[in-house]
C-alpha cells in the first residue's frame, strides 16, 4: 500500500500551486504510470495485483484530484501537460540523458 503522506494534500481551499505540488507528489508516489485521468482505485501492483490504496485513502485522493486537474486546467500547461512533462524528464532521467535537469529541479 502506498502512504497518503507521500501526497502534498490540498489545503481547504487551494491554489494553482496547491494543485501542481499535489500532482508532482501524486507522480512520484505513484511512478510512470501516474495519469490525471485514473482513479486511485484503479492503480494495482503488476507484480501480485494488490490495488495500491486503501478505498478511503483512493477516496480522499480522488477528491484532491479532481480539484487539482480543475485548477490546473485554468493555467498554460493544464493536468495532462504537467504529468506528461513529468513523465517525459523521467524518462529522460532514466536513460541517462544529459540534457535533462536533475529531479530536484523539476519536482523541489
Amino acid at each position: 500500500m502506498i502512504s497518503l503522506a507521500l501526497f502534498e494534500m490540498l489545503p481547504e481551499t487551494p491554489t494553482t500551486a496547491d494543485a501542481t505540488a499535489f500532482l508532482e507528489s501524486a507522480f512520484r508516489a505513484v511512478g510512470i504510470g501516474f495519469h490525471p485521468d485514473t482513479s486511485f482505485h484503479d492503480y494495482v501492483d503488476p507484480a501480485t495485483g494488490a490495488r495500491l490504496f486503501r478505498d478511503d485513502d483512493a477516496d480522499l485522493l480522488d477528491r484532491d484530484l479532481a480539484q487539482a486537474v480543475a485548477l490546473q486546467d485554468c493555467e498554460p500547461e493544464d493536468a495532462a501537460d504537467l504529468c506528461l512533462r513529468l513523465a517525459r524528464d523521467w524518462y529522460a532521467r532514466n536513460r541517462g540523458d544529459d540534457d535533462c535537469q536533475p529531479p530536484d529541479a523539476i519536482l523541489g
